[in-house]
């Protein structure tokens, strides 16, 4: 949260913007959305395959998307869509 400020600026695009002020909400909510979806899912797959190898997996997972995330090559409303889309990837597992 606190570094949402910068990010933006980063990829030039005011979040407070009226006609852009929905990539703000999908960058703080989208995060909460997959996790919310995947969570329950994954804890069974955990119980089926091992909870340690499911923890792994979800921290490769979670490194690529950090990766992808630091590696966000567009600005404007692209940029937004790109950070939107690795954020949800970070959060699959």
């Amino acid at each position: 949260m606190i570094a949402l400020p910068a990010i933006f600026r980063g990829i030039n695009l005011n979040p407070l913007a009226p006609d852009s002020s929905s990539y703000l909400l999908w960058l703080l909510s989208g995060y909460s959305l997959v996790l919310a979806v995947l969570v329950t899912t994954f804890g069974r797959i955990g119980d089926m395959f091992g909870r340690v190898r499911i923890y792994n997996f979800g921290f490769v997972i979670f490194s690529v998307g950090s990766i992808l995330l630091s590696f966000t090559w567009s600005t404007g409303p692209a940029g937004a869509i790109e950070l939107i889309a690795f954020r949800a990837v970070q959060a699959a597992l």
